[in-house]
């Protein structure tokens, strides 16, 4: 029998963008719902072991309620204490690849899939959007992600034929160790201070890193698109002069944007990231201070983790891989 494992983040679409910003609220009984819909697909394709993700705020709990009468309810794993951070969200991650699991759905941001990156491996996820940013999780219907799921479960070995790999960048050292990663974008800001995490406000943004443009999502990468063609990874330096975009950067925050440069960046180069004192944030959020003296850099890979492609899936098609015309040059200069 095969196992599913799921990692709905309680945290995700509650951040402080539901104050600066329009951005929607998405409740705990809706995650249930979702789920719910999500194990009655599943079902529908057989009988599948759930591994669950445990959390101190109830989600996890109302959502054991809802699959309490399945033939197959979800199992709470049982972490070494639970500390409502991401940190949950990693050692479940590590639990469920250590228990075979065929697949993992997620319910949060570009940030909750950022975490599941770290350590999921070759292990294929479905990323369902319930965070802020949401340019690598999809707004699916719960029920077709659970159809989704149990097609992939019996495949097997050769699950990876109906996904499609992501790209993302390696944050390294000087010494060329990788220390983090994003999947979407990395944002240098100009304060060096954490705060709220999030990053809203376009002035403190010195430039913005994103592993595809794209002019028709909410964050960064839509910056690129107005200025990139869509799919490119690219590099935006933000500052007075030059042209002049709109972007939407948030729900309901669409600000005029200077563009003083705009770079193509392509695999395996190492964009320096800058300058000492600035704050960086991955896939929406403050994480990490450039420190004087010691230089990192993004490096654009196409080995980020493998996402089920539904379509492929549920027809039973092969899904190509998206990044096969990614560019592998040396990073190029850039263009006004």
């Amino acid at each position: 029998m095969a196992t599913v494992g799921i990692i709905a983040n309680p945290a995700s679409g509650k951040d402080i963008r539901r104050i600066v910003s329009g951005a929607r609220v998405v409740s705990h009984q809706e995650k249930a719902n979702i789920i719910s819909r999500f194990m009655a697909g599943l079902n529908a394709e057989g009988d599948h072991e759930i591994l669950l993700m445990p959390d101190g705020s109830g989600l996890s709990r109302k959502i054991e309620d809802a699959g309490k009468d399945w033939r197959f309810p979800p199992k709470l794993i049982e972490l070494n204490g639970v500390s409502g951070t991401w940190k949950d969200t990693l050692a479940s991650v590590e639990h469920m690849v250590q228990n075979d699991v065929s697949v993992i759905v997620t319910l949060g941001g570009d940030g909750t899939n950022r975490i599941v990156s770290k350590a999921c491996g070759k292990v294929p996820l479905i990323p369902i959007s319930t965070g802020t940013n949401n340019v690598f999780p999809q707004m699916i219907e719960g029920t077709l992600a659970g159809l989704a799921a149990g097609r992939v479960a019996s495949l097997g070995e050769a699950a990876h034929s109906v996904c499609k790999r992501a790209p993302m960048f390696e944050i390294v050292n000087g010494q060329g160790v990788v220390v983090d990663n994003a999947l979407i974008d990395i944002a240098v800001v100009r304060s060096g201070i954490r705060g709220a995490l999030a990053v809203w406000q376009v002035e403190d943004i010195y430039s913005a890193l994103v592993t595809r443009a794209r002019s028709d999502v909410i964050g960064l990468s839509a910056i690129a698109g107005a200025v990139a063609p869509n799919g490119q990874a690219t590099r935006v330096m933000l500052g007075k002069g030059g042209r002049k975009v709109r972007a939407a950067i948030a729900p309901a925050l669409v600000p005029e944007l200077p563009i003083e440069d705009v770079q193509e960046i392509v695999e395996g180069a190492a964009v320096p990231l800058g300058p000492p004192g600035a704050m960086l944030a991955f896939d929406g959020e403050r994480e990490m201070r450039v420190e004087a003296g010691k230089p990192l850099f993004a490096r654009l890979t196409r080995q980020g983790p493998w996402v089920v492609d539904i379509a492929a899936a549920l027809s039973g098609t092969s899904s190509a891989d998206e990044n096969k015309n990614l560019p592998t040059e040396e990073f190029c200069h850039g263009t006004k």
